[in-house]
């Protein structure tokens, strides 16, 4: 009997600590039930989730994307090596959750550094400054859900 209760007791536990998910206070949440954004959580604290129906996503307001070795295949036919960071401050949860998911931001951003390294003169001094203005100005004219606060183009060579 004292064993089957200690099982119980140890079930819950499990239970409890699968269940609950916690959010720092530089951060948010999106909770998704089946799929599908249920509720966004902008302030710190303690939210339960239920296991194998829910899931929460945990994001920090500033964070980093980091690319290393990222392969471009422009139409030129030339291959192209990049590393780089772009540290940002999200700006739009809801939009950002859905870019980061379905990595269209991580495709959209490839697609333009290959538009980039396509049509721009090569030249191995000038090329990592040009990506980095190049980047610099995309961020600022498109709508992304996010403010770029520094871009750094560690790498750029042809493969």
């Amino acid at each position: 009997m004292e064993t089957f209760i200690v099982f119980i007791v140890l079930g819950l536990f499990v239970v409890l600590t699968v269940s609950l998910s916690f959010i720092p206070s530089d951060g948010f949440g999106v909770l998704e039930q089946m799929g599908k954004i249920h509720e966004i959580y902008k302030e710190p604290g303690l939210h339960f989730v239920m296991p194998g129906f829910q899931k929460m996503y945990l994001y920090q307001r500033e964070t980093t994307l980091n690319f290393d070795r990222l392969l471009l295949a422009p139409d030129n036919g030339m291959l192209f090596k990049v590393t780089l960071t772009i540290s940002l401050v999200i700006t739009d949860i809801e939009a950002y959750h859905k870019a980061v998911k379905h990595m269209s931001l991580h495709h959209d951003l490839l697609k333009q550094m290959e538009k980039f390294v396509e049509t721009c003169a090569w030249s191995a001094q000038s090329i990592r400054a040009d990506l980095n203005e190049y980047l610099v100005e995309l961020f600022t004219k498109n709508t992304y859900p996010f403010a770029v606060s520094n871009i750094d183009v560690h790498e750029l060579e042809q493969a």
